[in-house]
């Protein structure tokens, strides 16, 4: 089934991993795009907290995907979610409203969103992982 998905931290096409490949195999990249929300370092990685009342923003990617099923069982496992499990998924897929750039209309993607308490994380303001990763070189 077609969907979207908004990604924000390492399956960024900026980063070149086997997971940021696989998505960009499998889904059909749409552009940049943002949710409201908070973003946060959790370790090599950031995890994202959805919030649509939400004044400030996470930047990210969207992607068309046209065969839900196949990025989905790979991207689970890779994000720690677990359907049948969500209170002991580090990450949880859930629905998103994604602002394209250029003024386009809000679309409803699939999110991986952090699942723990994020209290003690360091809260990166910007809401731009890979702009966060660059000045921290």
């Amino acid at each position: 089934m077609e969907c979207y998905l908004f990604v924000y931290g390492t399956l960024l096409s900026s980063f070149q991993n086997l997971m940021s490949a696989f998505v960009q195999k499998h889904a059909v990249w749409q552009g940049q795009a943002r949710i409201r929300g908070r973003l946060y370092e959790v370790s090599y990685y950031p995890g994202a907290v959805a919030d649509p009342a939400a004044d400030t923003w996470i930047r990210g990617e969207l992607y068309l995907v046209p065969d839900s099923q196949v990025l989905f069982e790979v991207l689970d496992e890779y994000e720690g979610y677990f359907p049948d499990l969500p209170d002991n998924s580090l990450f949880i897929r859930t629905r998103v409203q994604a602002h394209p750039d250029g003024g386009q209309p809000p679309l409803e993607a699939w999110m991986y969103q952090f699942n723990r308490p994020a209290d003690h994380l360091h809260w990166i303001a910007s809401g731009d992982f890979l702009a966060y990763e660059r000045s921290r070189k």
